[in-house]
Protein backbone atom coordinates (compact mmCIF):
# COMPACT_ATOMS: atom_id res chain seq x y z
CA UNK A 1 0.00 0.00 0.00
CA UNK A 2 1.50 3.70 -0.94
CA UNK A 3 2.21 5.80 1.61
CA UNK A 4 -0.42 8.55 2.53
CA UNK A 5 1.67 11.04 1.16
CA UNK A 6 1.81 9.90 -2.00
CA UNK A 7 -1.98 9.61 -2.43
CA UNK A 8 -2.13 13.29 -1.31
CA UNK A 9 0.59 14.30 -4.02
CA UNK A 10 -1.35 12.29 -6.43
CA UNK A 11 -4.65 13.76 -5.29
CA UNK A 12 -2.90 17.28 -5.64
CA UNK A 13 -1.70 16.58 -9.12
CA UNK A 14 -4.69 15.13 -10.22
CA UNK A 15 -6.95 17.78 -9.03
CA UNK A 16 -4.53 20.37 -10.47
CA UNK A 17 -4.65 18.84 -13.81
CA UNK A 18 -8.27 18.99 -13.81
CA UNK A 19 -7.78 22.63 -13.23
CA UNK A 20 -5.77 23.55 -16.21
CA UNK A 21 -8.06 21.11 -18.07
CA UNK A 22 -11.19 23.04 -17.98
CA UNK A 23 -9.25 26.46 -17.79
CA UNK A 24 -7.75 25.35 -21.23
CA UNK A 25 -11.24 24.14 -22.66
CA UNK A 26 -13.05 27.53 -21.37
CA UNK A 27 -10.17 29.54 -23.22
CA UNK A 28 -10.74 27.24 -26.46
CA UNK A 29 -14.30 27.90 -25.90
CA UNK A 30 -14.03 31.67 -25.79
CA UNK A 31 -12.16 31.86 -28.83
CA UNK A 32 -15.87 30.46 -30.67
CA UNK A 33 -18.02 32.66 -29.44
CA UNK A 34 -18.78 35.80 -31.77
CA UNK A 35 -17.98 39.13 -30.93
CA UNK A 36 -21.16 41.74 -29.91
CA UNK A 37 -22.50 43.91 -32.64
CA UNK A 38 -21.97 47.51 -33.27
CA UNK A 39 -23.15 50.09 -31.50
CA UNK A 40 -25.99 51.79 -34.15
CA UNK A 41 -24.82 54.22 -36.48
CA UNK A 42 -24.73 57.65 -34.71
CA UNK A 43 -23.90 56.28 -31.09
CA UNK A 44 -20.84 57.88 -29.87
CA UNK A 45 -18.16 55.60 -28.93
CA UNK A 46 -15.52 55.98 -26.22
CA UNK A 47 -11.87 56.52 -27.80
CA UNK A 48 -8.27 57.99 -26.46
CA UNK A 49 -6.83 60.14 -29.47
CA UNK A 50 -4.84 62.75 -29.27
CA UNK A 51 -3.55 65.21 -31.92
CA UNK A 52 -1.30 67.69 -32.59
CA UNK A 53 -1.52 70.64 -35.35
CA UNK A 54 1.69 71.06 -37.69
CA UNK A 55 1.57 74.42 -38.12
CA UNK A 56 1.05 76.00 -34.57
CA UNK A 57 1.63 73.04 -32.61
CA UNK A 58 -1.54 73.06 -30.59
CA UNK A 59 -2.67 69.48 -28.84
CA UNK A 60 -6.05 68.29 -28.44
CA UNK A 61 -7.29 64.91 -26.89
CA UNK A 62 -10.50 63.25 -28.47
CA UNK A 63 -12.25 61.05 -25.78
CA UNK A 64 -16.16 60.42 -28.08
CA UNK A 65 -16.39 59.61 -31.75
CA UNK A 66 -19.30 58.34 -33.86
CA UNK A 67 -16.17 56.03 -35.35
CA UNK A 68 -13.76 53.93 -33.33
CA UNK A 69 -11.24 55.67 -36.14
CA UNK A 70 -12.29 59.01 -36.90
CA UNK A 71 -10.52 61.16 -39.33
CA UNK A 72 -8.09 64.04 -37.95
CA UNK A 73 -9.84 67.31 -36.82
CA UNK A 74 -8.67 70.25 -38.82
CA UNK A 75 -6.93 72.79 -37.70
CA UNK A 76 -4.97 75.96 -39.69
CA UNK A 77 -7.20 74.80 -42.52
CA UNK A 78 -4.97 71.27 -42.63
CA UNK A 79 -5.88 68.12 -40.89
CA UNK A 80 -3.79 67.64 -37.65
CA UNK A 81 -1.09 64.57 -36.91
CA UNK A 82 -1.84 61.35 -34.32
CA UNK A 83 0.24 61.62 -31.36
CA UNK A 84 1.46 58.27 -29.85
CA UNK A 85 0.82 58.84 -26.14
CA UNK A 86 3.95 59.07 -24.16
CA UNK A 87 2.47 57.39 -20.90
CA UNK A 88 -1.08 57.80 -19.66
CA UNK A 89 -1.96 59.41 -16.50
CA UNK A 90 -5.28 59.91 -15.23
CA UNK A 91 -4.55 62.31 -12.89
CA UNK A 92 -1.55 64.17 -11.32
CA UNK A 93 -0.61 62.87 -8.04
CA UNK A 94 -1.86 64.74 -4.68
CA UNK A 95 2.01 65.94 -3.57
CA UNK A 96 2.57 68.84 -2.04
CA UNK A 97 3.84 71.06 -4.46
CA UNK A 98 2.56 68.93 -8.35
CA UNK A 99 6.05 69.78 -9.11
CA UNK A 100 6.44 66.66 -11.37
CA UNK A 101 2.83 66.99 -12.79
CA UNK A 102 3.68 70.75 -14.10
CA UNK A 103 6.82 70.09 -15.61
CA UNK A 104 4.81 66.76 -17.30
CA UNK A 105 1.76 69.59 -18.30
CA UNK A 106 4.20 72.08 -19.31
CA UNK A 107 5.95 69.28 -21.69
CA UNK A 108 3.24 68.45 -23.22
CA UNK A 109 1.77 71.82 -23.69
CA UNK A 110 4.59 73.69 -25.61
CA UNK A 111 4.33 74.05 -29.54
CA UNK A 112 7.21 71.59 -30.98
CA UNK A 113 9.99 73.40 -32.44
CA UNK A 114 11.25 71.95 -36.22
Amino acid sequence: MPALSTIIWVGIGALGGYVLWKSGIGMLRSFTTPLPPPPPAGEMRKINVKYRCTVCGLELKMMLAPDEDPPPPRHCLEDMDMVAPVFEWASCPQTVDNQWCNYTVSLLSTPRSE
